[in-house]
């Protein structure tokens, strides 16, 4: 599947066959096999994901490039940016603590006024996010905040509210907060075998 998707890439004549190259990018996707990945491929998944605006799978393959050791510039806010437009709160800002961590993040900021921007208006959005119920949207104050014991990053008026944006049909909570656990595992596996300098 990677030499298909680099034979896409470098033949531009082979973008008309859009359904061919979609269904390599779900391919690569749904490679559980970490052995295999390939931070250069992803990236390139990830470019093609977005032309092809498939935004979700273009968050996961920037992901896996970055935990791959492909982190330049644009990377972390492009992620951050990706996820706030999806109205994923948890997914947000987990990328937006781990690119702040990276120091090749900080020196973009200086060169890339625009990087910037993506994060501050995702810092933006998460501060709305975090003053509100995942579940009804009530504004919440203080101790009323009772907040998602998986991610941390919803809080609720009560228990029932924190269900019903769990079990929510489009939208909910579970999904996100599973896929949450498993990047943050990703994240931290990367810096402690080295290829995410910090």
């Amino acid at each position: 599947c990677n030499k298909l998707l680099l034979d896409v890439v470098e033949d531009h004549g082979s973008f008309g066959a859009l359904d061919d190259a979609k269904a390599i990018l779900v391919d690569i996707a749904n490679d559980a096999d970490e052995s295999t990945f390939d931070g250069q491929v992803d990236a390139k998944a990830a470019y093609l994901s977005l032309l092809f605006g498939q935004r979700a799978l273009a968050a996961k393959f920037y992901a896996r490039a970055f935990c791959q050791g492909e982190v330049h510039l644009g990377f972390g806010g492009t992620l951050v940016k990706l996820h706030s437009d999806m109205g994923e709160h948890a997914m947000s800002r987990l990328w937006l603590r781990a690119c702040s961590k990276l120091r090749i993040v900080e020196r973009s900021l200086e060169s890339w006024p625009t990087l910037e921007k993506l994060l501050a208006s995702a810092k933006t959005k998460l501060r709305d996010a975090r003053d509100s119920c995942g579940g009804c949207g009530t504004d919440l104050q203080g101790d009323m905040r009772k907040y998602c014991g998986g991610c941390k990053a919803y809080c609720y008026c009560n228990g029932e509210c924190q269900k019903k944006h769990w079990k929510r049909a489009k939208g909910g909570h579970r999904e996100e907060c599973l896929r949450m656990k498993e990047q943050r595992h990703m994240i931290s596996t990367a810096i402690r075998d080295g290829r995410i300098k910090l």
